[in-house]
């Protein structure tokens, strides 16, 4: 569903600040027609962050929550493997996200950042 508009990175480093540089499980980052050879994607190329979460469940959530939101990433969703869910949370300001949204098995997740981008849950557990 992404085709030319974006690019898939899977557990690759996003520079957010001059100290953190977090491996989302995946980020979907702006096209770029190097695919981010000359150098790690920054945080104004990140569109959508995706965390992979069971065990790491809180740390995602109070660790790198936080910092994605400071660094304005607009759109983070975190795959609650245990529950079944996706977490998506948009409206980045001042460390937290101000829009946060639960959809279930059966349901379909409709990307904010990148339109057409549809996933059905089931499909994705």
């Amino acid at each position: 569903q992404i085709g030319q508009r974006a690019i898939l990175s899977v557990q690759d480093p996003i520079q957010l600040d001059d100290y953190s540089q977090p491996q989302p499980d995946l980020a979907i980052l702006a096209y770029r027609d190097d695919f981010y050879r000359a150098g790690i994607p920054i945080a104004d190329d990140v569109l959508i962050v995706i965390e992979v979460s069971d065990t790491t469940l809180d740390y995602d959530r109070k660790e790198k929550m936080p910092r994605y939101a400071s660094a304005g990433i607009p759109e983070l969703w975190i795959v609650n493997v245990t529950e079944q869910t996706i977490e998506q949370y948009t409206n980045p300001r001042q460390a937290r996200y101000r829009t946060i949204q639960i959809v279930e098995h059966g349901d379909t997740l409709k990307a904010k950042t990148l339109n057409q981008l549809d996933i059905e849950v089931g499909r994705l557990m």
